[in-house]
């Protein structure tokens, strides 16, 4: 597998191969600039000819004669001519720490499935925020970090959060009009970018026992469960009694896809009168859609629901915290709390913690920043297609090639996670009841938006109410914690989708369109100092943001005077 990083000079390779013998030479602009001003035809032809390259190399590699196999990278290998993350992750000094012989810097704690070839994929690697002044060259820039296949964390009309290789900055300048290079500048928001991926995961020994511990806990009650699966009330107290110790520690740290669906199994046996768990679908890799419907006993059957979902993107983890959060609180506010009981008896909650189950453990095995879902796409290495731009609403075709972040597809629905909650969707607005609200929680930017996303020329129906819910929300959250989310309309914030800003074939857009009353992406904190590597200490604040906010969203609907 190519590294994305460095397929732009492996497509630069190819199309030097795909050159006429005689053709002139091409100065750097012009040939990287095909890479974003070819037609899919071309596209697909360059990227045949970077897989041609890229098999024969690997050809040569394995029959050269007495070849050494790969070796693992060790820690003296490591420290010789060492990063600051690699001295700093065995002990070794930096530039922000000193030490002696007397007294040497403990080594780190290993991450769970973070080792030294999971590092070195981000060795050189920093977070810049880009800036420049006239909005018209956003087009410009986004044309230049296509080129290079940058990995775009952020893009607004006037700046941008671009993961990038330090040593590759000077490449990105030059892909940039020369009336503009003077004018675009940049800050470092991440500066060591393999220390912080390090620093996002939970400490491997501590991950394994709490998961083994909530493993053991299902299987205690499961095993005790009665042939027809009836959960008892000595399965109930034994469920919710573990559920207290786990809870304890459940949100102070991140939690792998197999936790977090014990957690929910656990959960079910505690609350069976107002949880049940529903797969939807299975993903290309096999793994279960998972869906929690929560609500009261005695729920009126013409029910409204409101859909809130987390992880349509691998690496947004603080997403699926938050959703796990709000489920979390709603049950074990039910019965006690009048305003929450008030709510689970009128409403069908329905949420789904993990859109993306697959890009979601890749994110955890080889990859924190993965973004996608791990669909083939023709391309052997550029795997995965962007679910949040793969619904059937005014989706359109990516131009880029199917290593762009934001790769739509050949077709709508082509994501099977877009297919399953499509279906699903649909299913359950004619079935019973009809959605009243959907929240789409990602990360980062510390945002409200509300439809469209796939263009500002489109009022959204009822606008005056639906911007009012928006700032209600925003509210809720400054009450909360003192932090202001910004209100605006999805159309400003959206992706890049190969050589051209396209924001079809969004959740939000389809849900607003064709099911849901109200309809909002939320995007949680921060604001760019940490990105999608948000700290640990900030899951229980962010998830209370969010639960306050869907407090308020409740009662917007069911007192709208």
């Amino acid at each position: 597998m190519v590294p994305q990083k460095g397929l732009a000079l492996v497509l630069s390779c190819a199309m030097a191969l795909a050159q006429p013998a005689h053709a002139p030479e091409q100065p750097v602009h012009a040939q990287s600039s095909l890479l974003y001003s070819a037609g899919s035809a071309d596209t697909s032809r360059l990227i045949h000819h970077a897989e041609v390259l890229h098999q024969t190399h690997k050809h040569l590699a394995a029959s050269e004669s007495g070849a050494p196999p790969k070796k693992r990278l060790s820690e003296q290998h490591v420290l010789e001519g060492a990063a600051p993350w690699k001295k700093w992750l065995f002990g070794g000094s930096d530039s922000s720490s000193v030490s002696d012989n007397k007294n040497p810097p403990k080594e780190q704690p290993r991450p769970a499935h973070a080792d030294l070839d999971f590092l070195q994929q981000y060795d050189d690697e920093v977070v810049l925020r880009f800036t420049w002044s006239q909005p018209s060259d956003k087009a410009h820039f986004a044309k230049a970090v296509q080129g290079l296949l940058l990995d775009v964390w952020r893009m607004s009309a006037t700046e941008a959060d671009v993961r990038i290789q330090s040593s590759r900055v000077k490449d990105l300048y030059r892909l940039l009009p020369k009336s503009m290079r003077q004018d675009v500048q940049y800050s470092t928001l991440i500066p060591d970018l393999a220390r912080t991926v390090f620093s996002s995961y939970p400490d491997k020994s501590s991950n394994d026992v709490f998961s083994a511990k909530v493993e053991q806990s299902l299987k205690s009650v499961q095993g005790s469960s009665s042939a027809n699966n009836i959960k008892t009330a000595n399965n109930i107290k034994t469920a919710n009694n573990d559920l207290v110790s786990i809870n304890e520690v459940f949100f102070q740290d991140y939690r792998p896809l197999e936790t977090i669906y014990h957690w929910l199994e656990l959960l079910e046996v505690a609350y069976p009168e107002i949880i049940q768990l529903k797969d939807i679908g299975h993903t290309h890799e096999g793994r279960p859609i998972r869906t929690v419907h929560l609500h009261g006993p005695n729920a009126r059957p013409d029910r409204s629901k409101l859909l809130v979902t987390g992880a349509i993107h691998a690496r947004e983890w603080i997403s699926t915290s938050s959703v796990l959060y709000t489920i979390y609180e709603l049950a074990t506010g039910y019965g006690s709390n009048r305003q929450l009981t008030e709510f689970v008896d009128k409403f069908e909650f329905i949420f789904v913690p993990v859109v993306n189950p697959d890009g979601y453990v890749f994110s955890w095995d080889s990859d924190r920043l993965w973004r996608k879902n791990r669909q083939p796409t023709g391309v052997s290495f550029c795997t995965g297609l962007d679910i949040d731009h793969s619904f059937g609403y005014q989706w359109h075709k990516t131009r880029g090639t199917p290593c762009s972040e934001s790769y739509s597809g050949q077709e709508p629905l082509e994501a099977l996670e877009a297919k399953y909650l499509t279906e699903f969707v649909s299913n359950h607005t004619t079935e019973v009841g009809t959605f009243h609200g959907f929240l789409d929680l990602h990360s980062y930017s510390e945002e409200i938006l509300y439809p469209y996303s796939y263009s500002c020329d489109r009022v959204p129906r009822d606008f005056e109410n639906l911007v009012e819910l928006a700032y209600g929300l925003a509210k809720a959250i400054r009450i909360t914690s003192g932090k202001r989310y910004v209100v605006m309309p999805a159309c400003e914030d959206r992706d890049l989708v190969g050589d051209t800003e396209n924001g079809g074939g969004s959740m939000l857009d389809f849900l607003y369109s064709n099911h849901c009353a109200w309809a909002f992406q939320v995007k949680l904190r921060d604001t760019g100092n940490y990105g999608f590597l948000l700290p640990k200490k900030q899951i229980l604040p962010t998830g209370q943001e969010m639960f306050n906010s869907l407090r308020y969203f409740c009662d917007f609907i069911l007192n709208p005077e």
